[in-house]
């Protein structure tokens, strides 16, 4: 009779763990629909060491299995100085419920795992007997998945304890791949159950020192590949290396592999079902220490033993891994988090990117565990990183920095039957492009920055889509990442314009090239395509018009209609000049958030430009055009641009610009209803010598602009100040800001909406105390509201605001 298998003798072990609380925030009116599956939190380190970045095992009741290990209590006597009393048991944890177990190995087999991998016929471990006194004892176990004996094999040979990866090269066939301690040569062992016993292999070694920035994978049949790396002493890539080294196990010996495309070091590799090597990420020239890891992507390929460059990765990240994953809709190729705190996967058909996860904060130490699992459907993932801080802690232990993510699948994918909670909706990216819903079409969050370790930040080119329900689910990449992008749908796809990307200010160049525009195909199959023609510049005020066209003021003052239009499959831009304002005008000086200029067509067909500096004064140009009759007279703009007070409206029958009536405030983030109506939140004026803090001022126009008067604050709590933004959604408006003694340390607490029935300012969403903004970059939440014509509308709001 066969023995049960370990994860078998686990099936009805655990404990029972109390449920995790929902998100402490207040909120009003929130969308109804049935309630999500509390999920319990990560368990103690003294109740259940995780592994740290090692191959775990699902098991079919939604378990995650391993072999891990706990002290022997009470410690035997006779313990030798420097050893320690830990034995061999497989772990298991639901992280649905919180359930754990630990049952020992039988018999008992003591020791500390430091590396395990799932074979097709078993668990491979290795482990540490017990002792630290400069001679640790190295042993191998192998725990057969049909049931039968454990098996083990000691190696006396010396093994970097921080160097101990696993690469399968059959179903009970590996190879440990390390370094010898004095030297730092790489050293590979391979390990193999053959006829009831694990044999031990030594290969020679390879006498090139490396720090722990190298990465290794399987390259073709009995082939170990070594990549990149660096023997500096720094981290970064200064240098880094390109080259390859590959072993042939057979032969046993060492040869010069091709070069990669890119230097990298803290980089990732692993091979693919087609014999190919993908290699991701790290530091390198073009991506070096203090300006965020690399996003870029190369495959091996076996037919022309070359290195061919792959679209880059939506984020960059280093000290990562690559882990195949059984999901809800197939499975996956997932760049597990390193740095920058996001999960990534490679479709492998199309050699596309999305963005499967996201995290508040990255990790410059990178990340511990990684632990993904399913509940009531939808997929999520813990977590677990080491502390930040000059390296003051490396250790992974404590298990205190874990964060949950909703993993998202691929928009063709089927959606799962129960939307998840909406404390999961949230990208952690600043300056992302939101596209609200519209009818039956999904909200679309696109690009946008990230945290990735310490004070570092990188761009990214990731793209999410979020149906009314709240289910998200991940689109391709974009080809350039970028941030404060804008997009609009248009020839039935997905247009991006403008943004700032890597090779921005923020990323180190002064003198970025602009982006070209992106589209993407309805279905979004063929991935994005850059659209030929000029595209609005990065700082051009840019708004859709009723009939899918844009209207672009560049900040030269040039008026422009881009229509996009399709030649064949070629997404192209086609200009159309439109009458100049009657005063120069644009985007104000600081944050373009509250100085930009904004485009706005009216429900009666007028078009509504507000905000920005303008130039007030302007004086006649003498033409010989204007002597023409019927022919408007020409100005050109002179004196000093101002912060703005007036808005202009076109009219298009006329085609002829307007003024408004002057506001009582200068300057401020304009925001226009479709009414007409106008409003901005402004500094008041101050006398020179009042040194007491700036205050702001709400106004709003009338429909014809023919006068302006103070906007009601009625029941609001939010303080206005320089963080305070309005705008709105599908007409409706809303505000986001500070509420006082909540603060978040320099993010929104608070979001509020106008109710138009009341005239007074509803909270639709406050952060919990003591919360701090990274836990609310990029939250979104669903919320009804009824409009004024009294209608339910079910919104998706980003509570940061657009």
């Amino acid at each position: 009779m066969p023995h049960p298998s370990i994860f078998q003798r686990l099936r009805h072990a655990g404990t029972a763990l109390g449920t995790l609380a929902g998100l402490a925030i207040s909120c009003l009116a929130p969308v109804p629909g049935t309630a999500a599956t509390a999920i319990a939190p990560v368990p103690a380190y003294a109740e259940l060491p995780l592994p740290d970045n090692q191959s775990i095992t699902t098991l079919p009741t939604g378990e995650l299995g391993w072999l891990g290990q706990r002290p022997i209590e009470p410690a035997p006597k006779g313990l030798p100085t420097g050893c320690w009393a830990w034995e061999l048991v497989m772990a298991r944890w639901h992280p649905a419920s919180g359930r754990t177990a630990q049952v020992p190995l039988k018999p008992g087999i003591g020791g500390f795992v430091y590396s395990q991998l799932v074979l097709p016929t078993g668990l491979l471990a290795l482990t540490q007997t017990g002792c630290q006194d400069g001679k640790e004892r190295w042993r191998f176990v192998f725990l057969p998945h049909g049931g039968g004996p454990v098996l083990q094999a000691d190696t006396s040979e010396a093994i970097d304890v921080f160097q101990t990866g696993l690469l399968a090269l059959g179903d009970e066939r590996a190879a440990l791949v390390t370094r010898e301690k004095d030297t730092r040569h790489i050293k590979v062992l391979t390990v193999q159950r053959s006829k009831g016993r694990l044999e031990i292999a030594a290969m020679p070694v390879l006498p090139v020192a490396y720090n722990r920035d190298f990465a290794s994978a399987v390259a073709g049949q009995d082939q170990v590949m070594i990549l990149g790396g660096s023997n500096g002493n720094y981290r970064g890539c200064s240098p880094c290396r390109a080259e390859t080294h590959v072993l042939d196990l057979k032969t046993k010996a060492w040869r010069n592999g091709p070069p990669m495309l890119e230097a990298r070091s803290e980089l990732a590799a692993s091979s693919l079902p087609d014999g190919s090597v993908l290699v991701t990420g790290g530091w390198t020239q073009a991506a070096e220490w203090g300006s965020g890891a690399s996003r870029t992507a190369e495959r091996w390929n076996p037919a022309t033993n070359r290195f061919e460059a792959l679209p880059p990765m939506p984020n960059g990240t280093a000290r990562h891994r690559h882990l195949w994953w059984d999901a809800p809709w197939g499975r996956s190729l997932l760049v597990v988090p390193g740095l920058a705190g996001a999960v990534q996967s490679l479709d492998t058909r199309h050699w596309s990117w999305r963005t499967v996860g996201e995290w508040a904060s990255g990790s410059e130490e990178g990340g511990c565990g990684f632990y993904p699992f399913v509940v009531d459907g939808n997929a999520y993932a813990w977590l677990v990183n080491r502390s930040e801080g000059h390296y003051s802690s490396k250790s992974c232990g404590e298990q205190k920095y874990a964060d949950l993510s909703l993993l998202r699948p691929p928009s063709g994918a089927a959606p799962s039957a129960l939307a998840p909670p909406e404390s999961t909706l949230v990208t952690y990216r600043h300056g992302a492009a939101f596209l609200p819903a519209a009818g039956k079409a999904p909200a679309l969050v696109i690009g946008g920055s990230r945290h990735a370790g310490m004070n570092a930040f990188v761009i990214s080119s990731a793209v999410e889509a979020i149906d009314r329900e709240g289910r998200v689910s991940t689109l391709p990449s974009l080809l350039t990442a970028r941030q404060d992008a804008k997009a609009f749908r248009a020839a039935n796809g997905i247009l991006v314009v403008g943004g700032n990307g890597p090779d921005s200010p923020y990323g180190g160049v002064r003198d970025p090239k602009p982006l070209k525009a992106e589209w993407l195909a309805p279905g979004g199959g063929t991935g994005w395509q850059e659209v030929d023609g000029k595209g609005p510049s990065p700082s051009a005020a840019v708004a859709q018009l009723r009939d899918g066209s844009l209207l672009v003021i560049e900040p030269s003052g040039e008026l422009q209609q881009l229509t996009l239009t399709l030649r064949g499959t070629q997404p192209v831009f086609e200009r159309r000049a439109w009458p100049a304002l009657t005063r120069e005008r644009r985007n104000g000086e600081g944050d373009g958030a509250t100085n930009a200029m904004v485009i706005q067509e009216l429900d009666d067909g007028h078009i509504v430009v507000a905000g920005g500096s303008v130039r007030s004064e302007r004086i006649a140009r003498y033409s010989a055009q204007v002597l023409e009759p019927g022919q408007p007279d020409e100005y050109m703009g002179i004196g000093d641009f101002l912060p703005w007070r007036r808005y202009e409206m076109f009219d298009p029958t006329t085609r002829r610009w307007a003024r408004s009536a002057p506001a009582k405030a200068a300057g401020g983030r304009a925001i226009v209803m479709r009414s007409g109506r106008v409003i901005k939140a402004a500094p008041a004026p101050q006398p020179a010598q009042d040194s007491g803090p700036q205050r702001f001022v709400l106004e709003a126009s009338d429909p014809t602009g023919a006068a302006w008067a103070p906007l009601a604050h009625k029941g609001s709590r939010l303080q206005i100040n320089d963080r305070y933004i309005l705008f709105t959604i599908e007409d409706e408006l809303f505000a986001s800001g500070e509420i006082a003694g909540l603060s978040t340390g320099g993010g929104p607490s608070g979001l509020e909406w106008l109710n138009p029935a009341t005239g007074a300012w509803d909270l639709l969403w406050q952060a919990g105390p003591g919360e701090n903004w990274r836990a609310h970059q990029g939250r979104i939440v669903r919320r009804t509201v009824v409009g004024a014509n009294g209608q339910p509308k079910a919104l998706l709001i980003p509570v940061g605001g657009l």
